[in-house]
């Protein structure tokens, strides 16, 4: 990642009547259900039904099932790879809402069977980062309240932000996780997709964590996994004290797909008691 000089970056800091900016509010509520966070998506002109799509900031494009996707009658343009253990392809000339702020014109489009069997009922897509980009974002768990500021006309020190490459090829959050066992800060993946909370499996065994099969599958939007139950974690993010009970399993695909060392999920069983403050602008995360 590309740093700008600390004496640029001290002048513009300084300059605060470039960092005034009007900013255009959205609000409006979520469901919230089992863990998992829903928003209506509608297509153009309400010709549907509104669909409805995961609240997921650990998805860095939006994702559209593939029924949904061939009802919508959007363009296919090649194979991109794979959305968890499914195949996934683009799609184009996308024109759906969401709070009445339009979905980006390109997207991925893959099966979502297994993820909509796991979350009991149907699910139409997932809303990803790309969604929020440059924007910032309030979710309030406690009250269903999804709250999106963009700004109408961005200052000088906003724009010059927007060019500087993100440290990662997504549009992804992550935050610093501090263990009394670890000599350094963990990095894990904000992910509202996620109802549990998970850390690499072999960082677990560093760090002494018991650890016990759980027997059972765990649903995740990257298919079924056998997980690690531990109920001995300790750990705290921004100073709140983390759920003991977490999952383990195998972190490395993810860090091979974010090209970073991803050490864990943070899920939704910590998310949900916060308020959740997110700036995509400055990757900057806050709870109250």
């Amino acid at each position: 990642m590309n740093r700008l000089p600390v004496v640029l970056i001290t002048f513009l800091l300084g300059s605060t009547h470039l960092t005034q900016a009007k900013n255009a509010s959205t609000r409006f509520h979520f469901e919230y259900q089992n863990g998992v966070p829903y928003v209506q998506v509608i297509s153009p002109q309400g010709r549907f039904r509104p669909m409805r799509f995961i609240l997921d900031t650990g998805a860095s494009p939006t994702i559209f099932n593939h029924l949904t996707a061939s009802r919508l009658d959007v363009e296919k343009f090649g194979r991109s790879g794979n959305c968890g253990d499914a195949s996934a392809i683009y799609v184009r000339q996308v024109h759906a809402t969401c709070g009445g702020i339009s979905l980006k014109r390109v997207a991925l489009s893959s099966d979502m069977i297994d993820i909509s069997l796991g979350c009991g009922r149907w699910v139409d897509g997932l809303l990803g980062t790309d969604y929020f980009r440059d924007k910032i974002v309030t979710i309030d768990f406690k009250n269903h309240i999804l709250d999106i500021q963009e700004p109408e006309s961005p200052g000088m020190l906003a724009t010059l932000f927007n060019e500087i490459p993100f440290s990662d090829r997504h549009d992804s959050v992550f935050v610093n996780i501090q263990s009394p066992g670890s000599k350094r800060p963990l990095l894990f993946l904000l992910d509202t997709g996620s109802t549990r909370t998970f850390i690499d499996t072999k960082l677990a065994k560093q760090l002494g964590i018991d650890l016990q099969t759980t027997g059972r599958k765990v649903h995740t939007v990257g298919g079924n996994m056998i997980a690690y139950e531990s109920k001995n974690f300790v750990g705290t993010c921004k100073g709140y004290a983390m759920p003991s009970k977490i999952y383990a399993n195998s972190m490395s695909k993810l860090s091979w797909e974010y090209s970073r060392r991803i050490d864990g999920i943070l899920g939704t069983d910590f998310l949900h008691a916060y308020t959740v403050h997110i700036d995509f602008r400055t990757r900057q995360v806050n709870f109250d």
